[in-house]
């Protein structure tokens, strides 16, 4: 099968050389110019990148990021200028930059101190600003990518610090940090906390949290028995480790990732392996997963090396999605993985491209036709 697919690729890849050759051989006047364009602009836009990476991009981090990042403790002016889309934005002005003309650009203008001031401590050298004007005459070229809206001010990208408990009043409520926090609000909303619940009903929440089971008889009798002050340290860690844990608790990832036992819309043909996927989330939750591998092997297990079966189970995330097979269908699977695979490397490269290169057309191939 292999030597089928190899033998038909490289076939392919020389049909594809000798036809380029000849189209090359066979080309009008007119059409060998547009090339010459094309070349030329791909040459100017490459030299467009490297100026900006090696004059521009140093002066905005130096002298600009202070007040017009997302490190900025107070964005001045409504303007970013860390990420391509806020420098084109512009800020409370408006646009900042008119791409190939720097009269008309108030960037260039600020940085010469005629209307605004920027920056505002001391005028940048004429040589800076010289080579802000050619950018802006070459279209401001910047290959920068977007951060994520509200970039590194948002809580989940902070790094993890040590915080004490807030300082409170009835500090004989509080038994633990977790309570301090919530008591300091409550006393700044004036608000009283509610009295202690019954160790009946507290078992009964206890339960329906965490597995989604009221409390047995046998298991109510038992808890009210127990008059160890670590009784109910023992219930939360039995009902961690109950099977009915993972079954409670994967039921928000299968919702948010729409799994269903059949393709739903009008057909809503049956699924008879989707139960498999379903299962793999549940013994992953029950396994306690970090969850760096948890995502990995459901986005892309089935690319790991010496990838195992239960690895390329989890890869049924993909196939939740509604599926409409009215006008018939044709398997995509294949594509999906090899568009998988060049989404996740572009996503992982932060400053390289997404797309494979021509050399790596071939193997993606190869792996799709082999998967087949």
């Amino acid at each position: 099968m292999h030597v089928r697919v190899c033998f038909s690729i490289t076939c392919i890849t020389l049909l594809m050389v000798c036809r380029v050759t000849q189209a090359e051989q066979t080309a009008t006047p007119a059409q060998k110019r547009e090339s010459a364009q094309t070349s030329e602009s791909g040459q100017k836009t490459a030299q467009g990148i490297a100026f900006f990476e090696k004059r521009i991009l140093p002066q905005l981090q130096q002298h600009c990021d202070s007040c017009h990042s997302a490190k900025a403790k107070k964005l001045e002016g409504g303007l970013r200028l860390d990420t391509r889309a806020g420098l084109r934005a512009g800020g409370d002005t408006g646009a900042i930059i008119v791409p190939g003309k720097p009269s008309e650009s108030l960037l260039i203008r600020a940085l010469k101190h005629d209307d605004l001031e920027m920056p505002p401590s001391k005028k940048l050298p004429d040589r800076v600003i010289a080579d802000f004007v050619k950018w802006v005459e070459m279209g401001a070229p910047d290959p920068r990518k977007d951060a994520v809206n509200g970039g590194s001010k948002h809580w989940s990208f902070q790094p993890i610090r040590s915080v004490l408990p807030p300082t409170v009043n009835n500090r004989h409520w509080a038994r633990n940090g977790i309570d301090a926090f919530i008591l300091a609000r409550l006393e700044q909303e004036r608000v009283q906390p509610s009295p202690p619940a019954s160790p009946a009903t507290l078992l009964r929440r206890v339960s329906l949290d965490l597995t989604g089971l009221p409390p047995t008889p046998a298991e109510l009798d038992s808890f009210l028995k127990d008059p160890s002050p670590r009784a109910y340290e023992r219930v939360v860690s039995r009902l961690l480790a109950s099977p009915h844990y993972a079954e409670r608790w994967g039921r928000y990832w299968l919702d948010m990732a729409r799994y269903a036992d059949s393709d739903g819309y009008e057909g809503d043909r049956g699924r008879p392996y989707a139960w498999r996927w379903r299962d793999w989330v549940i013994g992953a939750l029950d396994a306690d997963m970090p969850f760096d591998q948890f995502t990995i092997e459901q986005l892309a297990g089935d690319l790991l090396p010496h990838a195992t079966a239960e690895q390329r189970v989890a890869t049924g995330l993909h196939r939740n999605t509604l599926s409409n097979r009215e006008g018939g269908v044709d398997s995509s699977r294949c594509a999906n993985r090899a568009q998988r695979r060049t989404f996740i490397a572009g996503r992982s490269n932060h400053h390289q491209a997404a797309a494979p290169g021509l050399f790596d057309y071939p193997r993606v191939g190869l792996v799709a036709i082999s998967e087949a």
